[in-house]
């Protein structure tokens, strides 16, 4: 992967809230971005508007996982058609608009059974 910056001066943080302040204080003061994951960045987006934003696609995207025990075969069909279930009749999409912001129910890989 390729990522878009020319110069990058990594900064590690405590917290992820501490990364937030310094980049709240504004461009170039402490920190001129934070690379977080959608749910987070959406989350500080609604609680501070105007005063962070998303400046470009993503630069990874992790698949959403279900974990069950191993060789219950009855427990993961049930899982699988009910998650079916629910992706084909859109439900699955509205929870993750909900919960996520944006519709990252779209790739089949999404969910893996």
């Amino acid at each position: 992967m390729v990522y878009p910056f020319k110069q990058v001066t990594p900064a590690t943080y405590a917290s992820e809230d501490m990364a937030y302040q310094d980049l709240a204080l504004g461009a170039g003061k402490r920190l001129d971005a934070v690379v977080s994951n959608l749910v987070t960045a959406n989350t500080r987006i609604q609680a501070h508007p105007g005063k962070f934003h998303i400046v470009d696609k993503p630069l990874y995207q992790e698949p959403n996982w279900v974990a069950i025990d191993k060789g219950d075969q009855a427990w993961h069909d049930k899982l699988k058609q009910t998650i079916d279930a629910l992706r084909q009749d859109g439900t699955l999409a509205k929870i993750s608009e909900k919960w996520i912001g944006s519709d990252v129910t779209q790739s089949r890989s999404s969910v893996f059974l």
